[in-house]
């Protein structure tokens, strides 16, 4: 599920590039991770398009890196070969979701869905299922 296929978005594809080369030098070691996977609604309906991201939350005691992944078909899942899961406890979830239209490259004018959405969580140091739902009011 981690793997854009070459016809998607150029933008949505460097996007996550930034994100994966930031995590680029720390190979396998570092803290453990745990896979998070579930799906994304806005307005009802499944985010076709976007990203996930699980920002260790400092001003809550918890550091370490990123987790990540795409979003694809309102589902997004940590576990594939270029994502990255999380290292649990309290986090910044940042969602962000890109207009799908019929005929047109998804995202390549790099229209979003709904402005970036964040909201706190809490993870457990485990696998976990987690579903988010970005408020209709945070759409155009």
């Amino acid at each position: 599920m981690c793997r854009y296929p070459a016809d998607r978005a150029l933008g949505v594809s460097l996007a996550l590039g930034l994100v994966l080369a930031s995590a680029a030098g720390c190979g396998e070691r570092g803290p453990e991770r745990f896979r998070v996977s579930g799906t994304v609604t806005h307005a009802g309906r499944p985010v076709q398009l976007g990203r996930i991201v699980f920002e260790p939350d400092t001003s809550r005691g918890n550091d370490g890196p990123q987790g990540f992944a795409p979003i694809e078909n309102g589902r997004f899942d940590t576990s594939g070969p270029h994502c990255r899961g999380t290292v649990g406890g309290p986090m910044r979830v940042r969602i962000d979701g890109f207009e799908m239209k019929d005929g047109e490259d998804a995202a390549a004018s790099g229209k979003l869905l709904f402005p970036s959405y964040e909201e706190a969580a809490n993870f457990p140091r485990a696998t976990v299922e987690r579903d988010f739902v970005v408020p209709a009011q945070q759409g155009r």
